[in-house]
């Protein structure tokens, strides 16, 4: 069985992880896609910091 802090490092790295990839992806595919007056609203909300 995993620890339980050996647990929580992993559920932050994959968080970590996972908030980096969406910020990228989404970050991509509201430039490319997304031409509406909402985009800046959009963009700011996918690039919270980590």
């Amino acid at each position: 069985m995993i620890s339980k802090s050996g647990s929580q490092v992993e559920i932050k790295l994959f968080t970590l992880y996972s908030m980096i990839f969406m910020h990228m992806y989404m970050d991509n595919l509201i430039y490319c896609y997304d031409y509406n007056d909402n985009w800046q609203e959009h963009r700011f909300y996918y690039s919270y910091p980590i």
